[in-house]
This record gives structure tokens, sequence and C-alpha cells, in this order.
């Protein structure tokens, strides 16, 4: 037997369900998006930063003696930088231990991508074409991000924790929600049973408006059925 209760329980759930999981998705997503936008607008301000630190020299580009990122001159550090004009290349000494193929750029030209580093570590790096005084070249920056997908894991298993609570406390409203409302029939079930017993000619109508129609109708077929009882006794009466 089809229950009205059980119905309506197991639509809500499923789409509450659904609508936790869209919740935690585009959170963890956006999340993850928002840091990723983060880290390469940084990465071009760094790449700018070692572009005001190259200087010409007879044999092309060369790092001046300004002062850096102190993470640039640290092996393995997470932070590298390579320049590169034609064949030549110019790594910070955090890089010297990474590999790096990097096409040529125009100046102007962007490119973002992800990559693995020798360890495996993820890296996102962010390469863009310069033209300085006639001489063209190429910067990728890049940075290991792999403790910022740690901190973002963690903030994925806090999203699905909090999205677990919501769903429990949301299930238990609509649950006591779709429990009183359906208590509501309780009293046509009593008007049915007065029925029953000689007690009441007729169901209250006094009803949720979804089923009004139904119980006005019914009461119609009552009184019908109690006009065609009283012409009967009058015929058997005549």
């Amino acid at each position: 037997m089809n229950s009205l209760e059980r119905s309506l329980q197991v639509g809500l759930v499923s789409s509450l369900i659904a609508l936790m999981f869209v919740f935690w998705w585009t959170t963890t997503l956006g999340s993850r998006l928002l840091i990723e936008s983060f880290v390469y607008r940084t990465l071009e301000a760094e790449a700018k930063s070692v572009v005001s630190t190259l200087e010409l020299s007879e044999g092309g580009l060369r790092l001046g003696n300004y002062k850096l990122n102190p993470a640039y001159e640290t092996p393995v550090s997470g932070d590298y930088f390579v320049v590169q004009q034609g064949t030549q290349q110019l790594l910070s000494r955090s890089a010297w231990d990474q590999f790096f193929s990097l096409p040529d750029m125009v100046p102007g030209q962007q490119h973002k991508s992800r990559l693995q580093g020798v360890s495996g570590e993820p890296l996102l790096v962010w390469s863009g074409g310069f033209n300085r005084e006639g001489h063209e070249f190429t910067i990728s920056v890049a940075k290991n991000i792999a403790p910022i997908e740690y901190r973002l894991r963690v903030f994925q298993w806090f999203a699905a924790i909090i999205a677990a609570l919501l769903l429990a406390a949301s299930l238990g409203v609509q649950r006591w929600i779709v429990r009183g409302s359906v208590q509501k029939l309780d009293a046509i079930r009593q008007d049915m049973l007065k029925l029953e017993h000689g007690k009441a000619v007729s169901l209250s109508e006094d009803v949720p408006s979804e089923i009004a129609p139904l119980v006005t109708e019914f009461n119609r077929l009552l009184r019908r059925f109690d006009q065609r009882l009283r012409q009967s006794r009058n015929a058997v009466g005549n």
C-alpha cells in the first residue's frame, strides 16, 4: 500500500541530499579556483619583480644584484623561476634541481599551467613573454602548492562535515513538518468513526485546502444517500 507520508519523506530526503552535495561541491570548487587565481596573480607579480632585476650584458641577460624572494636562493624551496632567451636560461638557485621545458613566448603572451616537480610535487606555473630594450625573453615562475592542497583537503572535510550536519538538521525539521501535516488527516479519521457510530451526520470541512474538495464531495454523497434512504422508507411506509 502506498504511503503519502513515505512518498513525501523520500522526495524531500532525495532533494536535500542533492542540495547538500551541490553545496559541498560548489564550495570546495570555488575555494580551489579562488586560491589558484590568487597564486597565479602572485606569480605574475613575482615575474615582474624578476624582470626588474635583469640587466643587459654582452652575452645577453643576467641577474642584477637586487634582492628577490629569499626562497629563490634555497634549493628545493618550492619557489622557482626560469628566464629563457633563445637557448640561454637563467635559473634561480632553487630551480637547479628542477627541469622546465619552456616554449618561447612573444611579449604580452601569457600562459598558466600545472606541472609536477622532480619529486612529484604539484606546481602552478605562470609564464609570460617580455621585451626589454629590444631583448625578447620568456619568464616562468613556479610554486609548489602541496601545502596549499593539504589545507584545501582539510577545508573540504570541514565543508563535508558542515554539509552533513546541515543535512541531518534539515531532515529532522522536514520529518517534523511532514508528520505534523499528515497528522491533520487524523481529524477525518475521527469523524469517520463518529459517522460509523451515529454520532455525526457529516465530516467536518475544517481540513487542509488540498483535501477540502474530497471532503465536500463525500458530504454531498452522504446527503444524497440520506435522501434516498428517506425516499425508500416513505415508499415502504406507503
